[in-house]
C-alpha cells in the first residue's frame, strides 16, 4: 500500500521505512542527525510490529530510550539532567518523526508527528494537512511556551532568524508580526525597525509609534521584491528568499542569560533528541489524531496520503505539490523532480537539501 524514497546526497540524514500497512519518515539534524534519523525509525518498526495500540505515548517513550542509549553507544558520554554531554560539551542532534499507518478493520489512519515533515490527504479538489504544526509561528506551540514561562525563565523565545541581522521576535505582546528578511541595502531598513520599535518599547502604549513600526515592516517588504529579481539573490538559503509558502526562517532560542548547554537555536519545538532544547521549551511528546478513510470525500483509489521532509514542502505551494503528487504514478519520477525544484530554489553549487517521502493511494 505504501511506497516512498530518499535522496541523502547533502547530508545523509533522512529516513524512511515502509511497514506493513503503515510507512515512517524522519529528518535528522544537527551533528548526530543521522543516528538519531536511523535508531527512531528502527524503534517504530518494533513498535509498529508489536501491535501496541498507545501510539500517543510512542514519542515520549522514544526520547527516553535514545537518551539511555548513549551509554552504549559511547562509553565518553555521561548523562547530565537528562542531557548527554562528552568531554564537557552538550552531544548535539535530533530528528523529526512521523508515522502513518492503517487499520483495515477500522478504516482508519493514524497519523502521528514530532517536527515540521508535514502530511497531506490529497484529492480532486481536495487538500487537507492531516500533521500537527510544530513551527514557531505555531500560535498554539507559542502559547505552550509563554505558559511555560510563566513558572521557568529559561524558557526560550520564538524568533526570526536570517542570519544576517538581529534576530526579532515572532510574536509581540500576542499579536504575530509579519517579517521580511534583510539583505545588503536592506541594512537601511532594518536600521529603521529597530530605532522605531526601540521608541515604542518606552512608549508602548503610543499608536503613532506602533503605527510607525508597521510601517517599517512594510518597507521590508517591498525593498525584499526588489532583491528576489535579481540572480545573485537565488544563491542565498530559504532563510533568505523564503519558501514557497512565503514562509522564513523562524527558531526557538535559548536565553543568552541562561545557556547552561550552550547556545540552543531549533527550527522546530518539538522533536525527538535535542536533549538540551528540553530545557527551553522544545518537547518530545508528539500529535496524534485518527482519520476515517470513509469521511474523506473524493472518489476510492483517486486519493493520496502523503509525507514528506521539509526539503519537499518548502518548494511548493500546497496546490501545485498536490498536483504533482497525485498526478506523477513513478516515485522515482517524483522525487526527480523534487530534487531538480529544490536545487531551482534553493541551490548553491548544485546541492539540495535531503529529500525523502512515502505515500499510499487509497
Amino acid at each position: 500500500m505504501f511506497t516512498g524514497l530518499l535522496s541523502n546526497v547533502t547530508s545523509g540524514q533522512d529516513c524512511v521505512k515502509i511497514l506493513p500497512d503503515g510507512a515512517v519518515l524522519a529528518d535528522g539534524h544537527g551533528v548526530c542527525g543521522k543516528y538519531y534519523a536511523e535508531e527512531v525509525c528502527k524503534k517504530i518498526e518494533m513498535l509498529h510490529k508489536s501491535g501496541r495500540e498507545d501510539v500517543s505515548e510512542w514519542s515520549t517513550e522514544i526520547e527516553n530510550e535514545m537518551i539511555a542509549s548513549w551509554a552504549v553507544k559511547d562509553p565518553g558520554v555521561t548523562i547530565i539532567d537528562d542531557v548527554p554531554i562528552n568531554a564537557g560539551k552538550v552531544v548535539r542532534g535530533g530528528t523529526t518523526l512521523t508515522y502513518v499507518s492503517f487499520n483495515r478493520d477500522r478504516r482508519t489512519f493514524t497519523v502521528a508527528n514530532a517536527g515540521d515533515s508535514r502530511g497531506y490527504i490529497f484529492g480532486k479538489g481536495y487538500i487537507n494537512l492531516i500533521t500537527a504544526d510544530h513551527s514557531p509561528l505555531s500560535r498554539s506551540e507559542y502559547e505552550r511556551i509563554e505558559s511555560l514561562r510563566t513558572t521557568n525563565d529559561r524558557i526560550g523565545t520564538l524568533m526570526y532568524n536570517t542570519s544576517v541581522g538581529e534576530m526579532i521576535p515572532i510574536y509581540n505582546n500576542g499579536e504575530k508580526i509579519n517579517y521580511f528578511p534583510e539583505y545588503n541595502s536592506m541594512m537601511e531598513a532594518t536600521k529603521a525597525w529597530h530605532q522605531a520599535t526601540a521608541s515604542l518599547k518606552l512608549d508602548p502604549d503610543n499608536q503613532d509609534k506602533k503605527t510607525i513600526q508597521t510601517k517599517c515592516l512594510a518597507v521590508y517588504h517591498e525593498t525584499l521584491k526588489i532583491y528576489q529579481r535579481s540572480n545573485n539573490y537565488a544563491n542565498h538559503s530559504r532563510m533568505m528568499i523564503g519558501t514557497a509558502k512565503g514562509e522564513y526562517g523562524t527558531y526557538i532560542v535559548s536565553n543568552p542569560k541562561y545557556e547552561k548547554y550552550g547556545e540552543t537555536t531549533l527550527s522546530c519545538t518539538c522533536t525527538i533528541g535535542d536533549h538540551h532544547a528540553k530545557k527551553i521549551g522544545v518537547r518530545s511528546n508528539w500529535d496524534m489524531s485518527q482519520i476515517n478513510i470513509d469521511d474523506i470525500p473524493g472518489i476510492p483509489g483517486e486519493r493520496v496520503i502523503f509525507v514528506a521532509s521539509d526539503g519537499v514542502h518548502d518548494s511548493y505551494t500546497e496546490e501545485d505539490l498536490a498536483d504533482l503528487v497525485l498526478h506523477t504514478e513513478s516515485d522515482e519520477e517524483l522525487l526527480q523532480k523534487f530534487i531538480a525544484n529544490s536545487k531551482n530554489m534553493f541551490s548553491s553549487n548544485k546541492q539540495h537539501d535531503d529529500i525523502s517521502f512515502f505515500r499510499a493511494r487509497f
